[in-house]
């Protein structure tokens, strides 16, 4: 309900309580000099009175523009914020849809309400009321009405042109006056009914008003001349003052001349003194930081606060909530609100009653008014739980009736249930009626299905009624018709129909299965009914298996890591790891563990069955895998098996219902998402803006849900449900919802310590979709094309000669002589790896790469060095390290019968031609070979040879510099 409908109901019950009340036993009479308003202009004494006019007391204009008066503020448009923030307070007035309320339900007032609906609508009234909205700025708005008649004879406004301000002043009255050439100070009288002036602030006896510019002014001055102090504190400290010395005696000349060669250092960068002249420089020392965007951002923000209410950055402090945000715009709207009913007021005391008198006398006038977006929608609410409770209560009286009873009186009770006064009536049920009670089934699980269904069978049905129709032309009689029909049966094509059958079937199915999953969270307690709080996930188990789960789990790598920092978002959607495990057996283990858990239904904790039989759960399985290898980790045991088992389900849950969902049959009847806080449980903490954003609808392709899909963080108990158009309608809204702004707070990134922007309201690591790239076959990222052919990219520009950007590496040579493993050992010492235990590496271009003693071994694991290679390994490392550039192409295998992803490594050097080869396989990036291409018998770096291998996709290339050009 708007503020204007409350404010009127407030004055309808005040009328009638006022009528109510008991008459006075006598006559009472007026106060004397009740009726008259005493504090007038004409004994004002804080304003100047010099005659029939009233001036401005404009503050900011007294001080700094009398001359200019109102046309000062035109300057606080020319300000970008300023101009911005008030843009939007008007627009945010016209964005709201306006209505027309009858005076009553008399005829005349009626037809007055719809004459003038009708008189609004073909005027550009939103431009009408945006040009009298600009009072919020200057104080004051005139608008001057050009009256005409229309088709039907009405007297309406054919023009309502704006005027500035600064034309016109007002006398003791506030009646506006027109200052002309001829009469520049009192102006002239105006005719009634012509100007509609419309105020902001008017407050006392200043019929001028007082407008935001009064208080913008100063903000937009400060900031612009902050720009001249920044520019003498650029020049004080960007750059050393030179300070010459000279010798006692030296002559004024010399001293001159040494202080203009002084100057003329500053400004040309040079100098020549005579030898034994003492030049130093002296350095402004300062502390803190000074920094003019902070400045203008302060004032940004000052305008933002007055305009609209208190602004994100100024109450929030980089929270970044969406409880903010709903807060903030909160104020917002609120001060739209009193926006919107000034202007109300303004109309309806000038335009609406003006049009009114001059059309239909008598008549009381209509009035316009501009309510809440969002108090329509709450009304809309209201009314769908009151028709959900009187389908309650009827049920209820249903199953009453079963059970052999009902109300006493069953007219009055029905009367209460539906707050009107219920009479008996005769119902006959039509033949469409019993068809359409089994037709149509709206409550039902795939209701949302039909319609599609029918849209899709409709062309197939459509082609076999015309084949029939065409046959049945010429027939005639029934027997000849039966005969016709007969052989047309079999000619008719059934396919394309059971396809069409079969796939809503299908999706029937997976809709049913979806159902079970959201309405268990995914990991179905033992206790199914009862969802308790921080409740333990079990399993997959009384789902069945989640085929598209599982195959998202199965499909992933296994990679080492140190860290859990050492891998992120999308990262995880091709690779398995578990943070600090760098073994690939013990991470075997692992995968096969939480493999069980999705296809077995294996749960967290061990439990006993009615036969007092235990069940082994994940945590067992965790103590085992631990204590067979020796694995040394951080935490509590039942913590970290916790953090791997929930880390890893969720993540499989949450990817194969986003490959679910994404289906193009499923987005068809489900092209909307919603988001669902405590799907899975309720969190004994919950996170405030995970709340915020329980029940919002979005399309299933915003963006927003590319940062924001659940889980949002660890333990997070947060899901999706797919929504139809029928269900969308149902919960009472035409339209998706509106994205909330994805806000950024300042966070340590984990891996490099970086302070770095990152979504508020998810946890680090957890912004993103998981199962959005795999579902979209786009992981790793250089598999973006299915077609191996398809990787290798056009070059606009030739390809800079190796040996034109060779540059010579630091490392030295190893000396000749060692055993091969310690040349291996020399090698992955400038990783931090050796022999038993691998690393990962992240290279230039931003992937991460497994390095290992694999990069030296054979097939049959035999060490694959010669002298020659041997002896560069170090320099090798570090043309891995620094490359020149990195390349990665498709390569066909004849003896494994199928292509295989390489990348390569190129470093061209006097003294090295290094090449470093891996490939894309089970354990992701491994190295397959590196060696330095040589040729003669000097051993000399063969460049040519490296240029061999560039091709493919060039994923890095070293910025070469002038010099080396």
């Amino acid at each position: 309900m708007s503020r204007k409908s409350r404010r009127n109901r407030g004055l309808n019950r005040t009328a009638q309580q006022a009528s109510a009340l008991p008459k006075p036993e006598t006559n009472a009479s007026v106060p004397r000099s009740g009726g008259q308003l005493i504090a007038t202009a004409q004994n004002d004494i804080t304003i100047p009175f010099y005659s029939d006019i009233l001036v401005p007391q404009d503050p900011t204009i007294k001080e700094k523009g009398p001359h200019k008066g109102l046309k000062l503020y035109d300057e606080v448009m020319q300000d970008g914020r300023a101009k911005a923030t008030l843009s939007k307070r008007y627009s945010k007035i016209t964005r709201r849809e306006w209505l027309v309320k009858a005076a009553s339900e008399d005829d005349r007032d009626v037809k007055a309400k719809e004459g003038i609906e009708a008189i609004l609508d073909a005027l550009p009234f939103d431009a009408i009321c945006k040009d009298l909205a600009k009072a919020i700025l200057k104080g004051v708005a005139i608008s001057e009405i050009v009256w005409g008649r229309n088709e039907d004879g009405l007297v309406v406004p054919v023009q309502i042109k704006s005027h500035d301000p600064m034309r016109f002043a007002f006398d003791k009255d506030w009646n506006p006056r027109l200052l002309t050439p001829s009469n520049s100070i009192e102006g002239e009288a105006v005719p009634k009914r012509k100007f509609i002036t419309h105020r902001f602030g008017a407050e006392g006896n200043n019929p001028y008003g007082l407008g935001l510019g009064s208080v913008l002014f100063w903000h937009v001055l400060f900031k612009r001349e902050g720009v001249g102090f920044w520019m003498k504190f650029l020049d004080k400290f960007a750059a050393p003052i030179p300070f010459g010395k000279f010798a006692v005696g030296t002559p004024d000349n010399e001293q001159k001349k040494l202080l203009n060669s002084l100057i003329a250092m500053v400004q040309q960068g040079a100098l020549v003194a005579p030898i034994g002249t003492e030049v130093s420089f002296l350095e402004a020392a300062r502390s803190g930081n000074a920094s003019y965007e902070e400045w203008c951002r302060f004032w940004d923000e000052q305008t933002s606060e007055v305009v609209l209410g208190s602004t994100l950055s100024t109450s929030v402090k980089g929270q970044g909530s969406r409880a903010a945000a709903q807060t903030h715009a909160d104020e917002t709207d609120s001060i739209v609100d009193d926006d919107c009913d000034q202007l109300s007021d303004t109309l309806n005391e000038t335009l609406l009653r003006w049009i009114t008198e001059l059309n239909w006398p008598g008549a009381k006038p209509p009035t316009v008014w501009r309510p809440r977006p969002r108090n329509e929608s709450e009304e809309e609410d209201q009314k769908k739980k009151t028709a959900e409770r009187r389908q309650s209560d009827i049920r209820s009286l249903d199953a009453a009736r079963r059970q052999g009873f009902e109300p006493k009186n069953l007219q009055e009770w029905l009367s209460s249930v539906f707050d009107a006064e219920m009479i008996p009536v005769e119902v006959t049920a039509s033949m469409d009626d019993q068809q359409s009670a089994f037709a149509d089934d709206a409550e039902g699980p795939v209701a949302h299905l039909i319609d599609p269904l029918e849209d899709l069978a409709g062309p197939q049905q459509q082609t076999w009624f015309e084949r029939i129709r065409e046959r049945l032309a010429g027939v005639a009689s029934f027997g000849e018709a039966s005969k016709v029909l007969l052989d047309l049966s079999g000619q008719l094509e059934i396919d394309p129909m059971g396809r069409i059958l079969g796939d809503a079937i299908a999706l029937s199915e997976i809709t049913g299965r979806s159902d079970i999953i959201d309405e268990t969270g995914g990991y179905p307690s033992k206790d199914v009914g009862s969802k308790k709080k921080d409740q333990n996930p079990v399993s997959f188990a009384e789902v069945g298996p989640f085929d598209e789960a599982l195959d998202f789990h199965r499909q992933k790598v296994r990679l080492s890591t140190r860290t859990w920092s050492d891998l992120l978002h999308h990262g995880h959607d091709r690779a398995f790891v578990v943070a600090g495990a760098q073994k690939d057996a013990l991470l075997e283990d692992f995968q096969q563990a939480i493999d069980d858990a999705i296809a077995k239904g294996m749960p967290l904790k061990g439990w006993l069955d009615k036969d007092d039989s235990y069940h082994p759960g994940f945590i067992d399985r965790f103590d085992e895998i631990v204590k067979r290898h020796g694995w040394d980790y951080n935490g509590g045991s039942n913590w970290r098996a916790r953090v791997i088992y929930e880390t890893n389900l969720k993540t499989a849950y949450a990817a194969g219902r986003y490959k679910q969902m994404t289906d193009p049959a499923t987005l068809k009847a489900f092209p909307y998402w919603q988001y669902k806080h405590a799907w899975e449980r309720i969190p004994l903490h919950p996170r405030e803006e995970h709340e915020a954003w329980d029940g919002l609808i979005l399309r299933a392709d915003d963006p927003w849900w590319q940062t924001y899909y659940p889980p949002n963080g660890w333990k997070c108990g947060c899901g999706v449900r797919p929504v139809s158009r029928a269900k969308l309608k149902r919960i009472g809204k035409e339209t998706p919802d509106t994205a909330p702004s994805i806000q950024h707070v300042r966070r340590s990134d984990p891996g490099t310590g970086e302070e770095i922007d990152y979504p508020a309201g998810v946890d680090m690591g957890w912004a993103y979709a998981p199962g959005r790239t795999w579902a979209d076959g786009t992981i790793p990222r250089e598999l973006q094309r299915s077609n191996p052919k398809q990787l290798t990219l056009p070059h606009i520009d030739p390809l800079p000669q190796m040996s034109a950007i060779a540059r010579p590496v630091q490392a030295e040579v190893l000396p000749k002589g060692l055993d091969d493993a310690d040349y291996v050992s020399a090698f992955l010492s400038e990783f931090g790896a050796d022999e038993s235990e691998p690393v990962l590496f992240r290279d230039k271009a931003g992937q991460v790469l497994v390095i290992g003693e694999e990069l030296f071994k054979r097939r049959d694991g035999s060490i694959k060095l010669n002298s020659s290679r041997s002896v560069q390994l170090l320099r090798l490392a570090e043309a891995l390290k620094d490359p020149d550039e990195i390349w990665v192409d498709w390569e066909w295998h004849s003896h494994l019968k199928k292509w295989v992803l390489k990348r390569r490594y190129l470093r061209a050097s006097p003294n090295l031609a290094g090449l470093s080869v891996f490939e894309w396989g089970k354990d992701g990036w491994s190295g397959t070979t590196i060696y330095n291409a040589e040729t003669g018998r000097k051993r000399k770096p063969n460049l040519n040879q490296i240029n061999t291998w560039r091709r493919g996709a060039l994923l890095f290339r070293r910025a070469i510099s002038a010099d080396e050009n």
